[in-house]
């Protein structure tokens, strides 16, 4: 979410932040008064609340905290990857995003702009409109000299659109059997 859509932090150290147990308290409190669903807390959320598992007060919370800077620090670490070296990510060659919003959108650019080889949406007219916006948003970059001209072309050279699923998955599988450098 941070690397994505910008967003300081993503949703679930944002719990932490808030404190589970807070974050638990106020889901439940608007479910008992409302009756709707979407409010219900999740499972874990009480299951890490009744292990003592609050969030950044407590050190550990869906991430781990260390030191006394554990309550406003921003660095968190995942339990699973404590004390194991990170493992080498693979390259990312065809995503497929379905979606019509401003996020989808700028997930979209982060890909294309990162090297991802296709990104395919789902209707000809949201095609074109995610071409569009991400054309405006990389003209303002230029303007602001966050972004070179020749990557302009680039990223805009990566995005492939289809209103076709056997298409999508025609592409992805076979990304998975040999890179490809040009479509």
């Amino acid at each position: 979410m941070r690397f994505g859509c910008g967003y300081p932090m993503g949703p679930l150290a944002l719990l932490d932040l808030i404190g589970l147990d807070t974050a638990y308290e106020i889901l439940d409190t608007m479910y008992k008064q409302g009756r709707d669903r979407l409010h219900a807390p999740v499972p874990i959320l009480k299951q890490l609340v009744t292990a003592g598992f609050l969030g950044r007060k407590t050190g550990r919370g869906f991430y781990s905290y260390e030191g006394p800077e554990a309550r406003s620090s921003s660095r968190t670490r995942s339990p699973r990857t404590r004390g194991r070296q990170p493992q080498p990510t693979r390259p990312v060659r065809t995503i497929g995003v379905v979606g019509t919003g401003t996020m989808a959108t700028g997930i979209v650019e982060v890909f294309a702009k990162a090297g991802s080889r296709d990104v395919r949406r789902r209707s000809p007219a949201k095609v074109d409109g995610v071409r569009t916006t991400i054309e405006r948003s990389l003209d303002k970059a230029i303007q602001r000299g966050k972004l070179e001209e020749s990557a302009k072309g680039d990223t805009l050279g990566r995005l492939t659109g289809t209103t076709s699923l056997d298409d999508w998955r025609r592409s992805t599988s076979s990304s998975r059997r040999s890179p490809r450098t040009s479509r």
